[in-house]
């Protein structure tokens, strides 16, 4: 039912959005791909890249941040006596106890 053309098509859409790209940075892909001269496509693409690495190492110092906090107040709580229940919720998660 498909083509060569349509498989490779629909192969390139899945690859581009398993490395995250959106919709509109696919569709516009395929729109540029579509032209004679595939360059510009090339080009584009290089550039989204580039993008989605940015986004990516982003990503991961954020999200390195937030393992390192999580183990902090892992730590620190473990290490802290149970809470006082008279104040009506749970206060393990505050990074210093409320002063009375």
């Amino acid at each position: 039912m498909y083509g060569d053309v349509d498989l490779r098509r629909l192969a390139f859409i899945r690859q581009a959005k398993a490395l995250g790209l959106t919709l509109d940075a696919i569709r516009e892909l395929v729109v540029a791909a579509r032209q004679r001269n595939g360059a510009p496509t090339r080009d584009r693409l290089l550039r989204m890249l580039d993008e989605r690495i940015s986004q990516t190492t982003q990503q991961i110092e954020t999200l390195t941040g937030l393992r390192k906090e999580l183990h902090r107040r892992r730590r620190a709580l473990r290490l802290r006596p149970r809470p006082n229940r008279e104040r009506g919720y749970c206060t393990c998660l505050q990074k210093t106890p409320l002063a009375r």
